[in-house]
């Protein structure tokens, strides 16, 4: 096994929402969206002006012990099928990569939302909780987006 690879933390978590791939696709890709689903988020933004591309970058206020500004980068970005987000600032020394997968399900999306981050500094210390706390989360954020459209 590689270096690093027993200390990284990864969850990944998809759920089958009704509604076509564009749909959920266009919701997700728009982070203004981001608090409406992601309940860890408070706000998020493109940040300067232009279209949503790869080298974008995107600022989300976080719920994290207390309130703490990320600055993501859209790093891989394949309009309906996958968008990369590489957090640039670190939030107590986790600056987590999400992906977010679109797939076609039958008339319906099966979105796919994946988390991989390798704590560092203080981060490293919160490892042990944060293993069991981050799938937990991420079902929880890929649950709510299938009840924003479904409900």
């Amino acid at each position: 096994m590689p270096a690093g690879v027993m200390t990284m933390i990864t969850a990944s978590s998809s759920a089958e929402i009704d509604r076509p791939v564009s749909e959920v696709y266009a919701f997700v890709s728009d982070c203004r969206n981001e608090p409406k689903w992601h309940t860890d988020a408070i706000e998020a933004g493109l940040m300067g002006e232009g279209p949503l591309a790869v080298g974008a970058k995107q600022r989300w206020l976080i719920k994290f012990m207390g309130k703490r500004e990320m600055i993501m980068e859209v790093t891989k970005l394949e309009p309906e099928r996958v968008e990369v987000l590489e957090a640039r600032t670190a939030l107590m020394g986790m600056a987590p990569t999400i992906t977010y997968s679109f797939e076609q399900a039958g008339s319906g999306t099966r979105f796919t939302r994946s988390v991989t981050m390798d704590p560092k500094g203080i981060g490293a210390l919160m490892k042990p909780m944060m293993r069991s706390m981050v799938p937990k989360q991420n079902a929880a954020f890929v649950q709510k987006l299938k009840q924003v459209f479904e409900s």
